[in-house]
């Protein structure tokens, strides 16, 4: 059988990484699949659900031979991985990660890969709130976009691993899409960073008021807008700093936005109101 990846190593047994494995395992996408992960409890996981073929703790060693190697942790720590395992790659592998920012992150990582193997962003538009192998879920990516950001410029062999790579998603059911640098960041601050800073907010904003007494009575509504709030910490502290500039950008836009409805309301304006809910109610149905 001919795999376009004989060899894929996922580094990071999360969620993400972890979900991609069950999927490269359960359709048999690929010769051997390795995982690594510093959590012990996390390797003997990915081998008891039949995630990977083998595991280790050591990054190096995981990717030896590797075709396809998945940078699959936080975007604070893709980088240091990046250097780690530069030295053990073999000529012509590709390198892609799965971090939600893009135009920083990957200037770094591509100082540090050496110029015999390819490095293509990736970033797949799916996920929950939990975290970690025991999260992981097969068919996660089904129906999910998956974006690629290639250099606007690639070589021969750049858009040959673009293509491949393109076809391993479609075959785990996720929709490649390629996008640019800018432009990923530029839409995920909207679409995810913000809405993640929008609902800590509004936690922080229910927090107010004294023994937690206006979370006793949290409906279904306030749940499901505030579910996001049970992701990691670290990990939208790591992303918030990674795209400042965009968040930036999407918060000042998001506050001007609550500024003219505060005003609706301070003015009593149902025709406004009213606009401005039926706007966003249309926009939304569509998303169905």
């Amino acid at each position: 059988m001919k795999f376009l990846f004989p060899k894929v190593a996922v580094l990071g047994l999360g969620l993400i990484g972890g979900s991609l494995a069950l999927d490269l395992k359960k359709k048999k996408l690929a010769k051997s699949v390795v995982g690594c992960d510093r959590s012990a409890a996390a390797r003997r996981l990915a081998l008891r659900r039949h995630a990977c073929d083998a595991v280790h703790a050591d990054a190096a060693v995981a990717v030896q031979d590797a075709d396809l190697i998945v940078l699959a942790v936080s975007v604070k720590t893709i980088p240091e991985l990046a250097k780690k395992i530069s030295r053990h790659l073999k000529a012509g592998a590709l390198v892609t990660d799965v971090g939600s920012t893009k135009e920083k992150l990957v200037r770094e990582i591509l100082k540090v890969l050496p110029k015999n193997v390819v490095f293509l962003g990736g970033h797949p538009i799916a996920g929950t709130e939990r975290s970690g192998m025991a999260a992981a879920l097969p068919g996660l990516y089904r129906k999910r976009w998956w974006v690629l950001t290639p250099a606007a410029k690639s070589s021969s062999a750049e858009r040959t691993s673009t293509r491949r790579l393109s076809r391993l998603l479609r075959a785990i059911g996720a929709v490649p899409v390629l996008m640019s640098l800018r432009e990923h960041d530029e839409i995920l601050a909207k679409v995810s960073h913000l809405p993640h800073m929008a609902a800590y907010a509004l936690m922080h904003a229910a927090l107010e008021m004294p023994k937690g007494r206006a979370l006793r009575f949290a409906g279904s509504s306030f749940r499901d807008i505030t579910r996001v709030v049970a992701s990691s910490a670290k990990m939208w502290t790591a992303i918030s700093l990674e795209n400042r500039g965009e968040i930036l950008q999407a918060l000042r836009r998001y506050q001007r936005i609550l500024q003219d409805l505060t005003a609706m309301v301070e003015k009593r304006n149902p025709r406004g109101l009213e606009k401005f809910f039926e706007k966003a109610a249309q926009a939304r149905r569509k998303l169905d």
